[in-house]
């Protein structure tokens, strides 16, 4: 007579929760079939009295890196994303310094389109901190503008009108500064229209390389241009050399 062998634990499942009770339901579900749990709770989403019975952690939705390193210091190998998320503040979404490190790390280049008014007022990052996270990622924004145009078909003096024009600025600039490009939604400019530009400015673009003479982590001014007239040059304006 032999003794079974025993089957092996089941790997941790690693569950990222947005909001609702839905995500305390799938961790309890695990944990009666006999596996364990570990949940990520997305700061401005997930109930915290949710995740009490369990363990967890919370994070910045934007905060890949920060999230990465939970999941593997919890041993977990199998992975549920669920819960409400409503749309993230903006600069809320910026890469956190693990984060920036991945997609730095990224072979080929780096896009990161944007599909917002520019309008930001939950956010508690700022603007000048989302933008640095970006360019350490060595990765361009490509913000595509798009509100309800039939709000604002009158242009009539208001706080709202007033936020729509700054939140058009912070587009751009966002843009300007990571290298990558404005568009906006109007007219013939649809949705559709603005992805296909931004597929072929994508596909045309040129990788410029220099031996820098100085050394150091501090931000890098460059100003690119051509001598042939009637030609704008379009890049970033500087970057943070890789450590």
């Amino acid at each position: 007579m032999t003794d079974a062998t025993p089957a092996p634990p089941l790997p941790v499942l690693g569950i990222i929760a947005g909001g609702g009770a839905l995500p305390g339901r799938v961790a309890a579900a695990a944990r009666a079939a006999g596996r364990a749990v570990f949940v990520v709770g997305l700061e401005g989403f997930a109930e915290a009295a949710v995740l009490a019975p369990f363990p967890h952690a919370f994070a910045r939705i934007g905060a890949a890196g920060r999230i990465q390193e939970l999941l593997r210091a919890h041993g977990c190998q199998d992975l549920v994303l669920i819960g409400a998320v409503r749309r993230p503040s903006i600069f809320e979404m910026r890469p956190d310094a693990e984060g920036a490190k991945i997609l730095a790390g990224q072979a080929g280049r780096k896009a990161i389109v944007v599909l917002s008014d520019g309008i930001d007022t939950a956010s508690a990052v700022r603007r000048n901190a989302a933008i640095e996270a970006v360019q350490r990622a060595d990765a361009l924004i490509y913000p595509i503008r798009f509100y309800d145009q039939k709000v604002f078909a009158f242009e009539v003096p208001s706080p709202a009108a007033d936020n729509l024009r700054e939140g058009k600025t912070t587009l751009e600039r966002m843009a300007r500064e990571t290298g990558g490009g404005f568009f906006e939604v109007s007219g013939a400019a649809t949705l559709a229209a603005n992805f296909s530009r931004l597929e072929e400015e994508l596909r045309n673009q040129y990788s410029l390389g220099y031996t820098p003479v100085s050394s150091g982590g501090r931000y890098r001014k460059i100003r690119v241009s051509v001598k042939t007239r009637g030609f704008s040059v379009q890049a970033r304006d500087g970057y943070y050399p890789a450590e």
